[in-house]
């Protein structure tokens, strides 16, 4: 799931002139580009590193996937190694723990220089609550079709089956992520035909205290997921500026000391609720 919503939430496509050079980071203006996301209690496999490229590029990024990555924790070193071929490295062993409070350092080092940055773990999310853990949805042959619009994703729509609540006394930012557990599970009958597809479940970063989930945003029975995370600030900057007026930007927010990007970390608090037919009507 990490995976499929990092790319949304990094609005920030970096681009710069680069000189004719070929080859990774050959020109001087050739930046490192680090997506860098540690999940509290979760394996290290999310630091993705790749090369700012030229106007005039067919490409939007080039991987790199040859150099040395290193964390820091407490002057303890753990080497990072490439997972797949889109940049992406991670940790293989298993006495790399990941904790509320814990500060780290990446530091990649590259044929042209060293890329530097700091992040501190959050703390977990706050008295998260469910309203409910079951929500009961009618197929269309049961007489219950599609009635309404969306309303946009989360929000409060007219048909919400569920408030996912937290407190929030310093304001940081949350953002809360629904799943199905059940790849196999039947998919709801809205009597919209086999091509009709639901919206992704994510929430855009809020400092409030609740989200609503709309029963037409759950697509199948079976159990769900909600994940709530508590941001840290540099992952917040990094959103307010994707939210800036376009006629007032200026360079997006980084943490990286040689580079570009983002590198920060996460504290989600996982719940589960079920979709059930509903037979009483």
């Amino acid at each position: 799931m990490r995976n499929r919503w990092i790319s949304a939430v990094f609005a920030a496509v970096v681009i710069c002139g680069c000189g004719s050079d070929t080859g990774p980071l050959a020109g001087e203006d050739q930046l490192v580009v680090v997506q860098g996301y540690l999940f509290a209690g979760e394996p290290v496999d999310n630091i993705r590193l790749t090369q700012s490229v030229s106007l005039d590029a067919t490409q939007t990024s080039v991987a790199l996937s040859d150099i040395q990555v290193t964390l820091i924790r407490d002057q303890d070193n753990f080497p990072l190694e490439a997972i797949d071929d889109s940049g992406t490295y991670g940790y293989l062993g298993s006495d790399l723990t990941v904790a509320a409070g814990d500060l780290f350092e990446l530091r990649v080092v590259h044929d042209d220089g060293v890329v530097t940055a700091l992040t501190q773990v959050p703390p977990a999310p706050v008295q998260v609550a469910l309203s409910t853990t079951q929500i009961y949805i009618a197929s269309a042959s049961d007489g219950d079709g599609f009635g309404g619009g969306f309303g946009g994703g989360f929000g409060r729509g007219s048909d919400a089956a569920l408030t996912v609540t937290w407190n929030n006394e310093g304001g940081a930012y949350h953002q809360v992520f629904v799943a199905s557990e059940d790849p196999d599970a039947m998919v709801i009958d809205r009597g919209l035909g086999d091509d009709f597809s639901l919206p992704t479940l994510q929430q855009q970063p809020t400092r409030s205290t609740s989200t609503d989930v709309n029963s037409l945003q759950l697509g199948t029975y079976g159990s769900w997921s909600v994940t709530v995370y508590r941001l840290n600030d540099e992952y917040g900057q990094l959103f307010e500026f994707g939210t800036q007026d376009p006629q007032d930007l200026e360079e997006p927010p980084s943490n990286i000391e040689g580079g570009l990007g983002i590198f920060t970390a996460l504290h989600g608090s996982r719940f589960t609720f079920d979709v059930l037919p509903d037979t009483t009507g």
